[in-house]
């Protein structure tokens, strides 16, 4: 799989002043800003996406583990792979680092949603950027968030 590599130096603003590390909430927020800069990378801005096809996206799902603190003015680099996309969705696999240490690590389901905030399947352009930086064909074929093909046109009962 392809890794976008996004660097940073940690600001103040992530601290958590009770222990004096970057707060758990800001993890979320650099593992949000990694998969936002592949989808620039790829040509699928945010701005671009709400214009041309109505469309946003939000987080379904986070899961983070924690493997050592990270500190004021530490440089970090976050690696974002794309994992799976469904219908409507895409899976992220993400790593934090500092220096040769595996800070943390993160699995993210991000879906996108119509101007109502409803699932919205992921358009053909749209599909195919995302299936091209997997170095994949372009395929139509439509997967539920599990990753399995839908029967009939239809997603699989649970």
């Amino acid at each position: 799989m392809r890794t976008k590599i996004l660097e940073m130096t940690i600001g103040m603003e992530d601290m958590d002043r009770l222990y004096g590390h970057a707060g758990y909430d800001a993890y979320l927020r650099w593992f949000k800003r990694g998969h936002l800069d592949l989808l620039d990378g790829i040509g699928i801005g945010l701005e671009a996406l709400k214009k041309d096809c109505g469309l946003g996206n939000v987080v379904r799902h986070a899961e983070i583990d924690y493997k050592a603190p990270i500190s004021h003015g530490d440089r970090i680099v976050i690696r974002t792979k794309i994992s799976g996309i469904g219908s409507t969705s895409v899976r992220y696999s993400q790593t934090i680092e500092k220096g040769d240490l595996e800070v943390s690590a993160a699995r993210m389901a991000v879906v996108f949603v119509d101007k109502e905030g409803k699932p919205a399947y992921i358009p053909s352009p749209v599909r195919q950027k995302l299936q091209g930086w997997m170095g994949l064909e372009y395929s139509e074929e439509r997967y539920d968030d599990f990753g399995a093909p839908f029967e009939n046109g239809q997603p699989r009962p649970l």
